[in-house]
């Protein structure tokens, strides 16, 4: 009886490593999706009118914002400097 109970055993591996090669093949790997461009953000953007407004303590003019070689500087003034 113990001949019985060792192929029991085997024909149980073998289907258990059947099915675990159906089973990783069957998968597909998942396309990824390609990440959204980065959104180029200015000067005027990073530091808003509002946001010198509350540091300086006082209104000041809307920003005037200059670029070259891929930077940008943005300047904001009050009346009277």
């Amino acid at each position: 009886m113990r001949l019985a109970g060792r192929s029991n055993g085997l024909v149980t591996a073998a289907l258990l490593a059947f099915l675990f090669l159906l089973d990783a093949n069957s998968r597909r790997p998942v396309p990824l999706r390609q990440p959204a461009a980065a959104k180029a953000v200015s000067a005027c953007m990073a530091v808003t009118r509002a946001d010198v407004e509350v540091v300086v303590g006082r209104k000041v003019n809307r920003g005037e914002e200059q670029t070259a070689d891929g930077s940008s500087t943005c300047d904001y003034s009050a009346a009277g400097g």
